[in-house]
């Protein structure tokens, strides 16, 4: 079933939550939107974790998200996005699943971006009436965001995202 990853792991590395005024189906539309938009956006380090060091260089983050379809994961473009669009307009959710690779690249000046290990997360938005709980689940890799600063990151541009729809 697309957005309902069948093996979300049950221990969880993070977990946090946030209240809404919205419907379910506006925030899903929305936290849609929002990672779409993250996807092959370029951070520093410092923009999602507060933190300035990565070695003596500077370091990027990248994202990328994919949308659970059952016991895999599909890559969230534009033609994923309307697909999902589609689904939680006809009938919301109440859990959706997503695959985050955080992409990670040392910056020296005068050099060539060099790609360091990727960490891989698996991500739940549960929601239940207009609260919205998020857990976090490291898969794999070295951890450079930790899963705590990672749902920072991400519910900051859900609710920014959702206050920008307001206006």
């Amino acid at each position: 079933m697309l957005g309902h990853y069948e093996n979300f792991p049950e221990l969880v590395h993070c977990e946090t939550s946030f209240r809404t005024r919205y419907s379910p189906r506006t925030v899903q539309k929305i936290l849609l939107q929002t990672l779409r938009r993250l996807n092959g956006t370029e951070f520093s380090l410092k923009e999602v974790t507060g933190l300035a060091g990565c070695f003596k260089a500077s370091c990027k983050v990248g994202f990328d998200f994919g949308i659970a379809d059952s016991f895999s994961f599909v890559y969230l473009n534009e033609q994923e996005l309307a697909k999902a669009e589609k689904f939680v307009r006809k009938s919301p959710l109440s859990i959706m699943d997503f695959l985050c690779v955080v992409r990670y690249y040392k910056i020296i000046e005068g050099e060539k971006p060099r790609p360091l290990r990727f960490d891989y997360y698996l991500l739940r938005f549960v929601f239940d009436g207009k609260t919205i709980r998020v857990l976090a689940y490291h898969e794999r890799g070295t951890r450079r965001i930790s899963p705590r600063e990672l749902l920072d990151f991400i519910v900051m541009q859900i609710i920014d995202a959702l206050a920008c729809r307001k206006r």
